[in-house]
């Protein structure tokens, strides 16, 4: 039997500054990368080589043609300071659903959060 991981990449606060510093913020955009797990062998690719190759990537786009921008060098610099887990929060799930099955289920648990909130507030 085999599961999807998804492995998924956002942003850090700090990338975004610096991104929006370097008028690059089109380079920190959430990503999603996808493997299997399977029960008796394990994940077709590791999380440690996924987020490497990730970050190889991303530095990649971090390199401009001769004359570099100066942007884009300092960009690069902080980048490489804050590392992959300054610049990127990874998260695997195994699972997702249905975003009507979410708002269904929020519809029915409206009323016990009203009723909770206005205990609690008191």
């Amino acid at each position: 039997m085999a599961i999807n991981l998804y492995y998924i990449f956002s942003p850090t606060i700090a990338l975004l500054d610096a991104m929006r510093i370097a008028e690059e913020t089109y380079l920190s955009q959430v990503s999603v990368w996808i493997t299997k797990e399977h029960d008796r062998t394990g994940p077709e690719q590791t999380q440690t080589q996924i987020e490497s190759a990730f970050w190889t990537l991303f530095l990649a786009k971090l390199v401009g043609d001769d004359p570099e921008p100066t942007l884009l060098r300092q960009l690069r610099e902080t980048c490489l300071r804050l590392g992959l887990a300054g610049c990127w929060t990874v998260v695997c799930t195994r699972v997702g659903g249905p975003a009507a099955e979410l708002i269904e289920e929020a519809a029915d648990a409206e009323l016990f959060v009203r009723q909770y909130v206005q205990i609690s507030a008191n």
